[in-house]
Order: structure tokens, then sequence, then C-alpha cells
């Protein structure tokens, strides 16, 4: 037992004690033994695609093996030409994505690289991303969450923005042994439309034929996440290990700083 003189606690007496509170908020505001499925968001939520190298030198990488690739199928372009070609206009029209919140096309930029099949178009985004995939992390207590809500009677979805085609993000899954435990996937690439859009989550229910008050949000991102699914009527729940402050106090079910914390709720 903790005691503070004059209210003078020791470290490790406020540490508990914030603990004991965060776990006592939960406890009072979060219920979700009542929901069919649960849906979680992918990047800085189950997965962390930030680790090692920059975003700027994984994309140069990514160019090199793009170049390499492309030689063995007889189209000779440089690292340069592979950029000027194919990412700077692609990337070039990534300021749509937020303020139309829809996805851009890859495939007509791949066009810009020469005569490809589809299979070597897949080929040449496999390259393209491959040092995203090989630092890509799972954060901690993930995959222990899901294979415990694998044994439960919730089913497990993924709702993610992204700006690849699926087939990259899914072989993630694979390769990091979370492919078992996700029943569906709604990838907004797929669509053609971002979150926050409604739209993205009415996907995702009509596929699992589910109402807004069956299913739960999980994710990192207070208005694509939390504030995107509210639109529908779904409840959330704010995956917060970055401290981040709700500044326009959008309104969720509660907030977790570690998955382990939401093994309590079922």
């Amino acid at each position: 037992m903790c005691l503070g003189y004059k209210l003078k606690l020791s470290k490790g007496c406020i540490k508990f004690l914030v603990l004991v509170s965060d776990i006592y908020y939960l406890r009072r505001n979060m219920d979700i033994k009542n929901k069919k499925m649960i849906f979680f968001d992918m990047g800085n939520t189950l997965l962390d695609f930030h680790q090692g190298q920059s975003d700027d030198e994984k994309d140069n990488l990514g160019l090199i093996s793009v170049s390499k690739y492309l030689e063995s199928v007889d189209i000779k372009l440089s690292v340069c030409e592979v950029r000027k070609k194919f990412l700077e206009p692609f990337y070039s029209q990534f300021h749509r994505r937020e303020s139309e919140l829809i996805e851009i096309d890859v495939d007509p930029y791949l066009d810009h690289l020469g005569q490809l099949s589809e299979l070597q178009k897949q080929e040449v985004l496999r390259s393209f991303y491959s040092e995203y995939k090989k630092t890509v992390v799972v954060n901690e207590g993930a995959l222990e969450l899901l294979k415990h809500l694998k044994k439960t009677s919730f089913k497990i979805g993924v709702i993610s923005n992204c700006f690849l085609p699926a087939f990259l993000y899914k072989e993630i899954f694979v390769d990091k042994g979370l492919d078992d435990y996700i029943d569906d996937y709604t990838f907004s690439y797929t669509y053609g439309i971002r979150k926050p859009n409604p739209k993205l989550f009415e996907i995702a229910l009509e596929k699992n034929q589910l109402q807004s008050d069956e299913v739960l949000m999980i994710g990192d991102g207070l208005k694509p996440d939390i504030s995107g699914s509210g639109q529908l009527g779904i409840e959330s729940v704010w995956y917060n290990n970055k401290n981040k402050i709700n500044h326009d106090q959008i309104d969720m079910l509660g907030e977790i700083k570690n998955f382990r914390e939401l093994l309590k709720f079922n």
C-alpha cells in the first residue's frame, strides 16, 4: 500500500495510482461484450511502418529494386528515369488524397515504365515497397490480442487507408503472422475512398452483414478512425500509445495505450 505524507507521494506510488485510474476509466466506460466484430486500423495501430530508414530512403532503395527488376524483363531505365516517369508523377497527386478523401490509381503511372503485364506490374510494386516490408513491425501486444480474440466469438477485421493495392498489405499480414486471425480486410485503395469518409466503414459493415452497433473500431487516428466511424454511430477505442491529446474532445468509448488493456473486457 502506498502512503504519502501531506500528499507527497513517491514516483512508484504515483505510477500505481495512474494505472489504477486508467483501468477504472476503461471499466466505467467500455463494454465490448455485446459486439460481434472488432475492426482495427493498420498503420500505427496493428503495424508500425516507420521503423528503420526514413520514408525517402526506403523510396530510394525501392526505386533501385524497380530498376533492377525492369532490366530483368528487358526494360532498361535508370533509377532517375524510374523516379521521373513513375514515382514523381504518382506522388504529385497525393495532395488529393487528403483534400478529396480518395486514393490515386497507381496503374496509369506504372504504364509510364513501358509495356508490362499485370503480374509484372505487381512485381514492380513489390520491388518498390520491399524496404517498407522489410522494416515493418507488429506493435506491442497486437498479436497477443488477436490470438485471444480469435478464441472468442468476435470476428476480426481491418479497415485501413493505404496508397497501394491490397495484395501488398495482405502479404505483410501473412509475413508477420497476423493474417490467420483476420476475417476481413477493407483497404481504401480497393474502393478508391479514404477514411474518415464514412462510406468506407459502410462497405465494411455491408460485407460482414452487420449493423453499426454490432462492431467496435480501434485505431490511432482521431479523425480517420474515431471521428470517421462515429459518423455511422460506431463505437470506438482510441489506441493512443503516443500520449496525444484529444484537443477536439472527439467522443469515444475509451482510450488505451497498450493492446493488453483490452484483454480485460472480453
